[in-house]
């Protein structure tokens, strides 16, 4: 189309010129068709603008944005889970390094107490004896 569009402006632009130069009608006839050529070329191209334009209007009209939303949306909930799990496993971390607390003394039971009275008992009888 390129060549063919080149080649009606020569053509448009020598038969003017020859045209003015010398009056002839065949001259005048000739540019004439090439414009005409060349409106119908630009034409075309025109109507092939305007539909592209119209199809990818109709594409984004289809629910390519909210589709396009919808996937960020769920990029972002994923994004703070692994967060959120990264923040786990580092306060696990710091848990598992901590030094493990000191056993408590144990609480004496009651059997522990009257083991206890029975022993100094004992030893109170013996000792007055």
């Amino acid at each position: 189309m390129d060549s063919q569009f080149n080649s009606l402006i020569q053509s448009y632009n020598s038969n003017y010129v020859q045209y003015k130069i010398t009056g002839n009608p065949s001259y005048q006839s000739a540019y004439v068709s090439a414009q005409q050529g060349l409106d119908s070329i630009i034409s075309q191209l025109q109507q092939e603008v305007t539909s592209e334009k119209s199809s990818i209007s109709d594409f984004y009209k289809s629910g390519i944005e909210q589709t396009l939303n919808g996937l960020q949306q769920k990029n972002r909930k994923l994004q703070r889970g692994i967060i959120i799990e990264k923040d786990d496993i580092t306060a696990e971390k710091i848990r598992n390094e901590q030094p493990a607390p000191s056993p408590s003394q144990p609480m004496i039971t009651t059997n522990q107490y009257i083991m206890l009275g029975v022993l100094g008992a004992t030893i109170l009888g013996l000792s007055v004896l």
